[in-house]
């Protein structure tokens, strides 16, 4: 957050201040206290929600810094820049890299531009319906969309979505691309067979005669097991091999499906494996080398007494000395050296 302090002693908080709830409205003077001391770099750093822009006064919305700082955080705040902006290429790729659909607010010509169309519709599919007639009639722009997004399909030009070659390329990316191609490509048992070996629902937009044939419905079911038996025709559901293959196929997936499940678990519990015996090694020797230790120490001990142990001991030594002579003196009648308080018979503290 940066407080500045303007002119007129009025504290602006932002990002407060361009928050997309909040209709914010300078004055001429404090527009121009802003713009002249360069707080537009304060503001830069403070727009944190890019659609924030909407808000913001009409100086900064073409400032190209600005924007540019917007729309890396949300590309639909192109909307609210400059058409001067709207329409500057190295805008208009930030923003579509973030978000495909900004494409929708780029100017027309930008439109047209293929580097800024496949970063549009690399990012999301759909953004195909707002690229120019003729992107949408180019393969490579074509099978990019559809590669992120099948759907996006329905926006390709006409001629393409009849190009046999086209719409085999794009069914083998996502056999669901399909449901888009012309009719006569639709009854194409070629194209439809790549379809369902791609995906089993692209059966379901194959003509009825097709969704018949056996040996599309055998072409589906090899490789997608039970699951394909969805789309294909009553007839065909009752035919023995049809349904026999299915199973077959898919007992197969699912035999696949647990080894891939068993390598995923491996791959994830060998490292954690080798993780806990390193850290249980680590302790180990960690304990072991405590222990060894704690044993060099306490043999010290008893090698070398410490200095606390000497002073007991004579102490000790002391006190026995004092009391063997006042036994002695007794025993032979002298009297006894009386010491002050606190000494002992010798007259030592």
């Amino acid at each position: 957050r940066f407080r500045i302090k303007c002119e007129a002693d009025i504290v602006c908080c932002f990002p407060a201040a361009f928050h997309p709830c909040v209709r914010w409205e300078p004055s001429s003077s404090l527009r121009g206290n802003i713009l002249d001391n360069r707080m537009a770099k304060l503001i830069l750093q403070s727009v944190q929600h890019g659609m924030a822009l909407r808000n913001a006064p009409v100086e900064l919305r073409a400032d190209k810094e600005v924007v540019l700082a917007a729309v890396r955080r949300q590309g639909l705040a192109l909307m609210n820049a400059a058409e001067e902006l709207r329409a500057d290429k190295e805008v208009a790729l930030a923003a579509v890299r973030q978000r495909g659909a900004a494409l929708g607010y780029v100017a027309e010509k930008l439109r047209a531009d293929k580097e800024v169309v496949l970063e549009a519709v690399r990012q999301e599919g759909w953004a195909l319906a707002w690229a120019a007639p003729q992107l949408r009639a180019d393969k490579e722009v074509v099978l990019a969309a559809v590669r992120g997004n099948s759907e996006a399909m329905k926006y390709a030009a006409a001629e393409l979505r009849a190009d046999r070659e086209a719409v085999i390329d794009l069914v083998q990316q996502d056999g669901e691309a399909l449901r888009y191609a012309s009719e006569e490509l639709r009854a194409d048992k070629s194209v439809v067979l790549e379809a369902v070996r791609s995906r089993a629902s692209a059966l379901e937009h194959a003509v009825p005669q097709l969704q018949a044939d056996k040996e599309v419905a055998l072409a589906a079911v090899r490789r997608h097991g039970v699951a394909a038996l969805c789309f294909v025709s009553e007839d065909v559901r009752a035919d023995k091999e049809v349904v026999r293959e299915a199973f077959l196929q898919q007992e197969r997936n699912d035999k696949m499906a647990k080894r891939d499940m068993a390598k995923d678990v491996r791959r994830v519990a060998t490292p954690l494996a080798a993780q806990r015996r390193g850290v249980a090694q680590q302790n180990r020797t960690r304990a072991n080398s405590a222990v060894a230790a704690t044993s060099a120490a306490a043999a010290q001990a008893k090698r070398r007494p410490s200095s606390a142990g000497k002073v007991a001991a004579s102490g000790a030594s002391h006190w026995l000395i004092a009391a063997a002579a006042g036994a002695s003196s007794e025993l032979l009648g002298k009297p006894k050296r009386s010491g002050t308080p606190g000494t002992c018979c010798f007259g030592r503290a």
